[in-house]
């Protein structure tokens, strides 16, 4: 999975090292820190991650909530249990984190005030004196007032950037977002696409497209519209019943088929591909987020007046790697129609496929339009990807431009 399992700082007293489960998650991180009671000075600091609980040296420090966190600090005669709540933009990103201040009733003790550059390098300092909450057809004498303060917990909690963990345990100042480890300041991956032979258009270390004010990446695989999420959400069908039983059914099933998928990006849990599993509308929804996210990169569509067989550069391309293969001893055909089923379309045609009836060798060319990068434009790519995904074969792409 080519995630990291330990980072060295010069020598082995000062690492940092992780564990993960068969499926990528991180389970444990361990990291040194300056600490003059221990041998050496050097102590190390072991968080353990189970269900969302974090551990710190086997104490339970914090878990979250649907507003936030829980924060628990352990005292003399047990714990105490604070709650803390999250303000989020539309990018998942923390932007203010609060809780009743114990010291005044009535009031918010306001924790931090993060606002992030686009590529999710924080502004160093706020310096607002007064920030006011007031609960919605409230009076004036409803009104909690709060004072930004700047503490520095012992243990801090450590979500910001698109709800993602900050790991800055030696300077490292990554983002963890499950499939790869993101670094704001570069605004770059540090590990390489795990999809990169599915999406070889795009740099292997760009960060959502290039454009993280439209864009996320849930958890490192795959960018994502944040629009396209808006709209799923703002066209979900009502589920107020109708009488009509059918109907009422047909609602709920894409009701409960897009919150499946809303609710699987917004938390990051999964790819795009395996988040989408319910629901009538979800194929469908699949689709519209592949073509938001690749269109950037496609070129210019226009509509072919030549019909199936191309264009004349698209025909002269097909003759000349025909009497190629033939020349070779394969004997062609042309237009092999596979059925995809899971695809973006329901069935797909190679191009020309030779079978070389000595040697039993298949051969299976597909001729379409390029980027100027020399690969293949969206609509081919898409062709190319439902062919492999069913066949397990991917045939060779030859342009004609």
């Amino acid at each position: 999975m080519n995630l990291p399992t330990k980072i060295l700082f010069g020598s082995e007293a000062w690492k940092i090292e992780y564990l993960y489960t068969a499926d990528g998650r991180k389970v444990r991180k361990s990291a040194p820190y300056l600490n003059s009671s221990v041998d050496g000075g050097i102590g190390a600091m072991v968080m353990n991650y189970l269900g969302g609980f974090h551990y710190q040296d086997g104490i339970l420090r914090f878990f979250p909530t649907a507003e936030g966190y829980v924060d628990v600090t352990k005292n003399k005669i047990g714990y105490s249990y604070s709650y803390v709540f999250n303000h989020k933009d539309h990018l998942g990103n923390i932007r203010l984190s609060y809780a009743e201040n114990p010291q005044a009733a009535g009031t918010l003790k306001v924790l931090e005030e993060s606002h992030y550059y686009p590529f999710g390098f924080k502004h160093e300092h706020y310096s607002s004196n007064l920030l006011v909450f007031r609960e919605k057809g409230a009076g004036p004498e409803l009104m909690l007032t709060a004072s930004p303060l700047n503490p520095i917990p012992q243990f801090p909690y450590n979500y910001k950037y698109n709800g993602k963990e900050f790991q800055n345990e030696m300077g490292l100042d990554w983002y963890d977002y499950g499939a790869r480890n993101y670094d704001p300041a570069l605004g770059r991956w540090m590990n390489i696409d795990p999809l990169a032979e599915k999406r070889y258009e795009n740099n292997p270390y760009m960060y959502a497209n290039n454009n993280p004010t439209i864009f996320i990446d849930p958890d490192g695989r795959c960018p994502v519209c944040v629009f396209v999420i808006a709209a799923l959400l703002i066209s979900q069908s009502a589920e107020a019943p109708t009488g009509n039983i059918q109907r009422d059914n047909q609602s709920r099933n894409a009701t409960a088929g897009n919150n499946t998928l809303i609710s699987g990006i917004i938390l990051g849990s999964s790819g795009v591909g395996s988040i989408i599993s319910n629901g009538s509308k979800a194929n469908t929804i699949r689709q519209t987020i592949e073509k938001s996210r690749e269109k950037t990169n496609e070129t210019k569509k226009v509509p072919n007046p030549n019909g199936k067989k191309g264009g004349p550069a698209h025909q002269k391309k097909m003759e000349s790697e025909e009497a190629k293969m033939k020349d070779e001893g394969f004997k062609t055909k042309r237009e092999v129609m596979v059925n995809t089923p899971n695809g973006e379309k329901t069935k797909r045609f190679i191009d020309l496929e030779g079978i070389n009836k000595k040697t039993g060798e298949i051969r299976q060319i597909q001729v379409g339009r390029q980027n100027k990068n020399g690969t293949p434009v969206a609509r081919e790519k898409r062709a190319l990807d439902d062919i492999e995904a069913e066949t397990g074969r991917r045939p060779t792409f030859v342009p004609y431009n």
